[in-house]
């Protein structure tokens, strides 16, 4: 009887390893799929990041050429007065220094 009880013993220990070995078993499967789907989800996100950095670049790149366009457009009417302005100036200039020079004050 105690051969019995032994083998029973031993039975239950076996079937408690076994036990074990599956809940490891499990308990790895399990942390496997959860990195390889957090894996995924960053790599979904950093599409998605990249595909939403990649729209807002474009989207100020156009913006910026629009307002490089009306600068364009806005600049030779700009220049255009400076010029009219320094040329009317430039006669004035002129007469200063020539009486300057004929004066001797140069």
């Amino acid at each position: 009887m105690s051969s019995q009880m032994l083998n029973d013993i031993l039975e239950e220990e076996k079937k408690a390893a076994d036990l074990i070995r599956d809940a490891h078993s499990s308990a790895n499967e399990i942390v496997k799929n959860a990195e390889a789907k957090a894996t995924e989800n960053e790599r979904k996100s950093a599409i998605e990041n990249r595909s939403l950095f990649q729209q807002i670049l474009e989207k100020r790149r156009s913006d910026i050429e629009l307002e490089l366009q009306g600068r364009k457009n806005v600049l030779p009417a700009d220049m255009l007065s400076s010029l009219t302005v320094s040329g009317s100036r430039m006669t004035q200039a002129v007469e200063i220094i020539v009486e300057g020079i004929l004066h001797g004050d140069r």
